[in-house]
């Protein structure tokens, strides 16, 4: 235990410092999450550079430990476990190149979703393999040839969950944290030192970093720190489950402890294909952003969701240690408890969903293109080098999805639209603003229909993409 207590205290303090000495220098390399005034508003600019702070803090213990190879027993497990650890490495530093690429630069949700495939099929290759999946009657599920996609999508999802919790000032670190303490009571529970030492190195990390990400946050995690703890929490929960006992646990037990960023993510994308929207898609309908909504500061918000976070630990924990009967009755109190939140948070009832399934293919088919058309413009505004880029963008969706006229008022700028032909009938129009004192104007010659009935989610997309560019400045 000595061992696993100053890793744990490495770990925290490598994580902590580098997180301080990390400040200038994510300003200085133009890793910033500049406001928008709209969905990022958090008043100045702030860092967003948790990536290498965690991924040095978490393998600093790791690297030290390998200087001291028959110190105890973690360190000889440590040496059994070499070539695994190798493969986490590797594994740990692509995850975190995507993620400063995308904090950077800005990656295609599609160019990241392949990377997270690749690292998910090389960890499954390297034997980081979920081969069973335990069953709350007992026993297991063996997965045979499903083994690959499903530990291929354990990955993506976790990476995925994460990130899309990082909405909150030191939700998704505090997030990782308790997933962490609850997946190092379960490696004590079965005496499982190398376990209880790699999660050690996690919540290390993550606490560390914590300090300066806890609201008001002085640092962002962004994608690179997001998906680093997501990726590690998938990892670490398949590692050194050689045994029986914890193999058919290996896999139950994270999932119920990542609960809250599980449910989130599913809501996402019930409401994104509800609305017919791209997954990719922002918006302001996370669970964090509905308490927000509901009147809690963000402080509160974070601080509600650690509970959450609290009482999910609990029934993981029970389901480690107690029998097939508690076990049945602990997942049917979650699943009812999953169902009321989701009805609760997601903003759609069963009747929602079952319209939305009877709604006409042809119907269907206009909707999804213009979505398609509102996706490509939301791309090329993001990478829009200028405001005449912006707005042809712009007008080339205005065309595809057949309106008529439009027009953008922004810092004492105009532009305007006119489509080839005028439409006739009741005008339908919608006017979406745009911080600070900016407007866009849309207008169509004909009364909304259901196309129109669903455009008002495809525009929120379309001023959330203008309001971030805009926000940057040329």
């Amino acid at each position: 235990m000595t061992t696993i207590s100053i890793a744990f205290i490495l770990a925290f303090l490598v994580s902590g410092a580098t997180t301080w000495l990390t400040l200038p220098l994510a300003r200085r390399f133009g890793f910033v999450d500049v406001p928008d005034e709209y969905r990022k508003r958090h008043g100045r600019p702030i860092p967003r550079l948790g990536g290498p702070p965690i991924f040095l803090a978490f393998f600093a213990p790791i690297l030290g430990l390998l200087f001291f190879r028959g110190l105890s027993q973690v360190s000889r497990g440590l040496v059994m476990n070499y070539p695994q650890m190798l493969t986490l490495g590797i594994g740990a530093t692509v995850v975190l190149a995507c993620g400063l690429l995308d904090d950077r630069f800005g990656l295609k949700p599609l160019v990241k979703v392949i990377w997270e495939i690749i690292v998910g099929a090389f960890m499954y290759l390297s034997g980081f393999t979920i081969g069973a999946i335990s069953t709350p009657l007992g026993g297991a599920l063996e997965l045979g040839i499903f083994a690959f996609p499903i530990t291929v999508l354990w990955f993506v999802g976790c990476m995925n969950a994460v990130n899309l919790l990082d909405g909150l000032d030191g939700l998704a670190s505090g997030v990782a944290i308790f997933v962490g303490v609850t997946l190092f009571l379960t490696s004590l529970h079965f005496q499982n030192s190398f376990g209880m030492f790699t999660m050690a190195c996690l919540i290390g990390a993550a606490l560390g970093f914590l300090l300066f990400n806890f609201p008001p946050a002085k640092i962002f995690l962004g994608d690179s720190g997001s998906l680093l703890l997501g990726f590690l929490i998938a990892a670490l929960s398949l590692l050194g489950a050689s045994r029986k006992a914890e193999a058919a646990v290996a896999l139950l037990i994270p999932i119920v402890a990542l609960g809250l960023p599980i449910l989130d993510t599913l809501l996402a994308i019930l409401r994104r294909w509800y609305k017919r929207l791209p997954f990719s898609t922002p918006d302001r309908l996370h669970i964090h952003h509905r308490l927000v909504s509901m009147g809690y500061s963000p402080r509160k918000a974070v601080l509600t969701l650690y509970l959450i976070c609290v009482g999910l630990a609990i029934v993981a924990l029970i389901i480690t240690f107690a029998r097939n009967e508690i076990i049945l009755m602990m997942m049917a109190a979650l699943l009812i408890t999953s169902f009321v939140g989701a009805r609760i948070f997601s903003g759609l009832g069963m009747t929602d969903v079952w319209n939305r399934l009877r709604r006409s293919h042809s119907a269907g088919e206009r909707l999804t293109r213009d979505f398609v058309a509102v996706e490509t413009a939301i791309q090329g505004i993001r990478r829009a080098g200028s405001l005449d880029e912006l707005w042809a963008a712009g007008s080339r969706m205005f065309e595809d999805i057949e309106l008529d006229a439009a027009r953008l008022a922004w810092d004492g700028i105009e532009r305007c639209w006119q489509g080839a032909a005028s439409g006739t009938g009741d005008e339908w129009s919608v006017r979406l603003r745009l911080p600070p004192d900016g407007e866009l104007v849309l207008r169509a010659g004909r009364a909304p229909g259901s196309i129109f009935g669903e455009r008002s989610d495809l525009l929120e997309a379309l001023r959330d993409a203008i309001a971030e560019r805009l926000g940057r400045g040329f």
